[in-house]
């Protein structure tokens, strides 16, 4: 039994199962550490694999291929990160013009959020 999370155009992959363990020698080095596949569902079908510490770069498409010796099967999935910023701190600045100048400041926002 194989199964493969890859990355399309990358000859390396994000995490290997094969012959019954974990296969890390050509793992892509941004995934080192960060998957875990989780075997006890393989039986039932379940060929989920688990990404730690999420990163923007993660985003992108993913194809699991699943090989038992008999059939095989490939799937192509979409991962869509999203993140949290800052909590917002709005502060008043200044007077102007008869006015006033509030500021809003906000950081670590991904993808970057549009302000109205």
């Amino acid at each position: 039994m194989e199964v493969r999370w890859f990355r399309p155009g990358s000859t390396n992959y994000v995490h290997l199962y094969r012959d019954g363990k974990d296969q890390f020698g050509r793992q892509l080095p941004e995934y080192k550490r960060r998957t875990a596949f989780w075997k006890d569902g393989i039986t039932d079908g379940n060929v989920s694999l688990t990404t730690l510490n999420i990163r923007p770069s993660d985003e992108g498409q993913y194809t699991c291929f699943v090989d038992d010796g008999i059939i095989y099967e490939e799937a192509v999935i979409e991962l869509k990160v999203a993140g949290l910023g800052s909590n917002p701190i709005i502060s008043v600045e200044d007077y102007q013009n008869g006015g006033i100048l509030v500021i809003c400041r906000s950081a670590g926002w991904y993808p970057e959020p549009q302000v109205l």
